[in-house]
């Protein structure tokens, strides 16, 4: 039997850091030991740029300024949820180094005591089903774009991917001074200019909080720019429940609706459903959540 693709991942992670850590393992050096190294070495020094690059996007984002930008600013969710899931960080990184998770748990943990938004979402099992998603459908991804990331720094569990941006129209800029590698931009993304498309792009949480009149225009923008598009919202959640949550309810006919115009350059390939959280109804009663996850993929040529 062959190794086990996580065992070989931490194994050269460590050996690839030999140069930074007098606590390396030891061990017998194997065969494929030299070229798994210099691969992880070049994927390092591929990161390292990655970070330049992603500097150097931001710099040709250009941000247009109207009077009702913030027409579909993201409220009141920092009091809206009742989360009572068990935690789900750790399946997230069951194939991380010890010390790449030691690195993500720190940083989440340092913007959790700055930020209830974040503090309260963490361990959310969107989170979960968001990672493994994307670790599916974009396994070599080398660019991502985290749209309406608000305070959240999930786009850094996306280890495989050097280049991470992430934007919202609403965002504490000091939150996002913590998050090394990744590339923040405030700004309303209905008027950024994005000078690439990006191999990945992220939205989790984000289209029930616009109007009618955006919601597919801004999801037709995100695919325009994308070669992977994920998708993640409430499904069927009563109206009302959740605060600012405009599209609430969304069935699978109207979430599939929304990606009508960029069927013209790609297609949704799948459409998943995910229980989350126990959430209260206005009427007290308790009842739990359902998301609703899609994948959209560009098509070849």
């Amino acid at each position: 039997m062959g190794d086990d693709p996580c065992e070989t991942k931490t194994r050269v992670f460590e050996e690839a850091l030999r140069c930074d850590s007098a606590v390396a393992t030891r061990r017998r050096p194997r065969p494929d030991d030299d070229a798994m190294i210099r691969r992880e070495c070049q994927r390092r020094v591929l990161s390292l740029a990655g970070v330049v690059v992603a500097c150097a996007l931001s710099l040709v984002v250009v941000v247009g300024r109207e009077k009702h930008a913030a027409r579909y600013i993201v409220t009141g969710l920092s009091h809206s949820y009742n989360i009572t899931g068990d935690a789900m960080r750790d399946n997230d990184r069951h194939c991380l180094s010890p010390v790449a998770a030691q690195k993500i748990d720190s940083l989440e943990e340092k913007i959790a005591e700055a930020s209830t938004y974040w503090r309260l979402r963490k361990d959310a099992p969107t989170y979960y089903a968001l990672f493994q998603t994307a670790k599916r459908e974009a396994p070599d991804a080398l660019t991502v774009l985290d749209v309406g990331a608000f305070e959240s720094p999930f786009v850094t569990r996306l280890d495989w991917i050097p280049t991470k941006v992430a934007t919202d129209i609403q965002s504490r800029p000091e939150i996002w001074e913590h998050v090394d590698g990744v590339a923040f931009i405030q700004g309303d993304f209905m008027q950024l200019k994005f000078g690439t498309r990006y191999d990945l792009v992220l939205c989790s949480q984000v289209v029930e909080h616009l109007t009618d009149e955006v919601v597919e225009i801004f999801v037709t923008k995100m695919a325009s720019h994308a070669s992977v598009l994920v998708v993640s919202t409430t499904h069927e959640m009563p109206h009302g429940v959740i605060e600012g949550h405009i599209q609430d309810p969304i069935s699978r006919t109207k979430f599939e609706g929304w990606f009508e115009e960029s069927k013209r350059w790609g297609a949704l390939t799948h459409v998943s459903f995910q229980k989350t959280v126990k959430l209260r109804h206005p009427n007290g009663t308790i009842f739990m959540g359902e998301n609703i996850l899609g994948v959209w993929r560009r098509h070849e040529g």
